[in-house]
């Protein structure tokens, strides 16, 4: 074993791991459009997080695969194989340095998936500094029943869940001159349910992956939209009439859409469509029934994961055919 060994396997299991998300995520594609038409069913926020994780899911378990097998075979405690296997790279750490994973495709495209990776993520993380520094110079802390929130200031109606590993609620001067005390505690409410949960974090995690291996955001939106009707119901859960709940997200919408937009706004605070808020109205007036969990990608998940471990040895040599592939 040498370090050139476990450099190049460390390599293929990357290459392997993005290749097995990208064609994931192109199967899912037409899948995410039929499950938004089956009609009879809800999807909770749950299963639309474990739908969006599916993809970097089964590259973990690829690259797990490829890094736990080729250790065993190449230390000897699983039978070695490659030398039946002649003419492409082998996923073994013996002999993996014979013939490497190398060439320009599969540089190609770990450069290119890295690349669209930090490019994706650079805007998110821009935004997030952004809001830091307008926090630090012109925000100060507004004392509230409830949960602390940072005041901001501007006539729009904001109210807003930021940060990643410890979120924080904002609202702005805004919503405090537009609502009444038992308005702004439904705001409250809802908002420490997104603090709660750390939506903001799962919200960048699903736009990274989104962007990066569709180009799209609609696991995303659909994400966002259940968690927007969740949040609604918790205040139904904490003693609010639906009705109450429903004519404040109105009144919140219906003045954000008369003021002039902010960078804030454009950034954090997103308006619903009538669309989404027909949705979410009809969500609280009549709520739907249990929702689907994160039982079918877990489920789809486990079931490639079986069929990996139990077919080890083809599973092994497939990978290392589309190595080949990818050496020239």
């Amino acid at each position: 074993m040498s370090w050139d060994s476990l450099f190049h396997l460390a390599q293929a299991a990357l290459l392997l791991g993005l290749l097995a998300a990208w064609s994931t995520a192109f199967l899912q594609t037409p899948l995410t459009g039929r499950l938004t038409r089956w009609r009879g069913h809800s999807f909770s926020s749950r299963f639309w997080m474990g739908w969006g994780l599916l993809p970097a899911s089964v590259a973990g378990l690829i690259a797990t695969f490829v890094l736990f097998f080729a250790t065993l075979s190449g230390t000897g405690w699983l039978t070695d194989h490659c030398l039946s296997h002649a003419g492409h790279p082998h996923l073994c750490l013996r002999h993996i340095s014979d013939l490497p994973p190398g060439g320009g495709a599969a540089w190609a495209l770990l450069i290119l998936g890295a690349g669209r990776i930090l490019w994706v993520a650079r805007t998110p993380l821009l935004q997030l500094i952004a809001l830091r520094k307008l926090r630090q110079g012109h925000s100060r802390r507004h004392s509230a029943s409830g949960p602390s929130v940072r005041l901001l200031p501007g006539d729009r109606p904001l109210a807003f869940t930021v940060g990643t590993l410890f979120p924080e609620i904002c609202w702005t001067e805004g919503v405090v001159r537009l609502l009444q005390e038992d308005e702004r505690e439904i705001v409250l409410i809802h908002e420490e349910t997104h603090r709660r949960h750390r939506d903001p974090l799962k919200a960048l995690v699903l736009y990274i992956l989104q962007k990066s291996l569709t180009g799209g955001e609609a696991i995303l939106s659909h994400w966002r939209q259940r968690r927007e009707e969740e949040c609604d119901l918790a205040c139904v859960e904490r003693g609010h009439h639906p009705t109450q709940v429903a004519a404040t997200v109105l009144k919140m919408q219906r003045a954000a859409s008369l003021s002039p937009a902010t960078p804030i706004s454009l950034h954090y605070a997103r308006s619903c469509d009538p669309h989404e808020l027909r949705r979410r109205i009809e969500n609280l007036l009549e709520p739907p029934g249990d929702s689907l969990g994160p039982g079918l990608p877990v489920l789809l998940l486990s079931l490639l994961g079986a069929a990996v471990i139990l077919e080890a040895p083809f599973t092994h040599h497939f990978l290392e055919t589309v190595l080949g592939w990818l050496t020239f």
